[in-house]
């Protein structure tokens, strides 16, 4: 089922840009830490 492989990898980009977004929003977070200190 061509669909499903398609669905699963889309899905799977999903994550992928999810878990960027929240690395870089801890990055961000960590940055700002640093220099108020």
């Amino acid at each position: 089922r061509p669909e499903f492989a398609l669905y699963g990898s889309a899905s799977k980009a999903g994550e992928i840009k999810a878990n960027r977004d929240l690395m870089e929003k801890a990055y961000k977070m960590g940055e700002q830490l640093v220099t108020e200190a």
